[in-house]
Parts: C-alpha cells; sequence; structure tokens
C-alpha cells in the first residue's frame, strides 16, 4: 500500500456528492457532464482545492478533494452548482432548483478510507451495470491516472501515492480489491454529521432549543454546520424543525 506523505493527511479530503432533486437526471448529456467538470475544476482552481477523483453519474456525481481550508469546500461547491443551476435552465427553458440541498460531504481521515473512496468513486459505474470495469467508462478519473492525464498531474499522483514508480499497478489493484465501506455514501454522511452537530453542541454548551429561539445563534449554528461542513438542509430541517425554505433563504 502507497504511504501517503504525513503533511497531506493533515490537511483535509473530502468525499463530496451533489444530487439531483427528487433523483432527477441532471447530467444527461455530454454537454452537461462538461460543463459541470468545466466550472468545479475552474473553482477548485480559484481556491487551491485539488480533486484527486471524480465520476459523472446522470443524477449525482462524487468527488474526491483536497481541502487546505475547509471554508473553502463551501464556496467551490456553492459557485459550481449555482453556476450550473443556471445553465441547465436557461438550455431546458425551466425553473426551480437543480439540486438535492447542497452537498453531502464526508471527511477523510486515514489513508484506507483515502484509497477505499477512490476506489468507490471509480467503480460506481460498474456497480450501476453500466459497465463491466472501470477503464470502459470515459465519465470519471479512472482513466486519467492510466495515462497520466487529466487531473493525474504528478502533484495529484504525489498526493496519493508519494514516490512509488509502480504507482499504476497499485492504482489497479486498490481498485480491483477495494473494501466496500462506502457504500453508502448519503448514511455515512448523516452518521458523521451527527457527530459534528453534536460536538458542536458540547462545545458551545448549548441545545437545538437554544439555537432555534436565537436568531444571532441560529446564524452562527449554519455558518459552521452548513456552510463549512455541507450539512444538508434535508438534514438540518429534521433537527431544527425548520423548513427547508426558510432555511435555503438563510
Amino acid at each position: 500500500m502507497p504511504r501517503i506523505a504525513r503533511k497531506y493527511l493533515e490537511t483535509s479530503f473530502f468525499h463530496v456528492v451533489v444530487q439531483g432533486i427528487s433523483k432527477e437526471y441532471i447530467f444527461k448529456t455530454e454537454e452537461d457532464i462538461a460543463t459541470y467538470l468545466y466550472l468545479i475544476k475552474k473553482y477548485c482552481e480559484n481556491y487551491n482545492v485539488t480533486i484527486i477523483a471524480y465520476c459523472m453519474m446522470n443524477n449525482h456525481a462524487h468527488f474526491l478533494l483536497n481541502i487546505e481550508k475547509i471554508i473553502e469546500l463551501s464556496k467551490v461547491m456553492q459557485r459550481t452548482n449555482v453556476t450550473y443551476g443556471k445553465y441547465y435552465n436557461k438550455t431546458r427553458n425551466r425553473v426551480g432548483y437543480v439540486f438535492r440541498d447542497r452537498f453531502v460531504s464526508e471527511p477523510i481521515m486515514t489513508e484506507i478510507q483515502l484509497l477505499n473512496c477512490m476506489a468507490y468513486i471509480h467503480n460506481n459505474p460498474v456497480k450501476a451495470k453500466m459497465v463491466t470495469e472501470s477503464k470502459e467508462y470515459k465519465y470519471s478519473s479512472y482513466t486519467d491516472y492510466i495515462k497520466e492525464e487529466g487531473i493525474a498531474t504528478r502533484n495529484t499522483i504525489k498526493i496519493v501515492f508519494g514516490m512509488m514508480r509502480d504507482y499504476k499497478e497499485q492504482f489497479i489493484e486498490i481498485h480491483r480489491y477495494a473494501d466496500e465501506i462506502f457504500a453508502d455514501a448519503f448514511m455515512q454522511a448523516d452518521d458523521k454529521h451527527e457527530e459534528i452537530i453534536n460536538d458542536y453542541l458540547k462545545v458551545n454548551n448549548i441545545s437545538i432549543d437554544d439555537v432555534t429561539k436565537n436568531e444571532e445563534k441560529l446564524k452562527q449554528f449554519l455558518l459552521k454546520i452548513r456552510d463549512q461542513y455541507g450539512v444538508s438542509n434535508r438534514k438540518l430541517s429534521k433537527i431544527l424543525n425548520i423548513g427547508r425554505e426558510k432555511l435555503r433563504k438563510m
């Protein structure tokens, strides 16, 4: 197994998922996919965020991101999704929300998590029976690593595999035998977000009632829990007993 440099593990890795509202297909054409990838790459570059892996499906997309400052995650995803939403609605002559909530994010804390997450993302089309092997799917970063192009720059390869010369062999093996610890990305993200919310309440010595009854505390709560950690309005609506529309406006 490759040894990831400690300085990279001390920064932040996040598995990020975006999904169409009501699970609708929002990446229907090659132009749609190309547009979203262009936007997220653009904003990642603007905020010094590195895309480690990605996979674009019809109604959702996965990204593995390396972020030095956690606040940049919200900025990248907000700008990407807002801009794509405008493009999508304009090209379809439609109005309304395009994405289900904002995005779901799961922090990656260990090497095994990072490698399994990469494999899970690239193996998505195989599990969906769209292809028989990950290398056959052209809307993911799997072949980038095989061909050393696209997002698989020297810097990206170094972040994941260090100075390993035979990284391609290891890369293929990881995808072949990866443990399915990310089998339910949404459920795992929800579990992690429960911990984040409970820790926030404990550290600030407040309760959910304190948050909902005080507008300033509610704003601070949303700034930290939603805007920095990506906890969805869907999740927060249930916890706070506040309508999602009101949360969106806030």
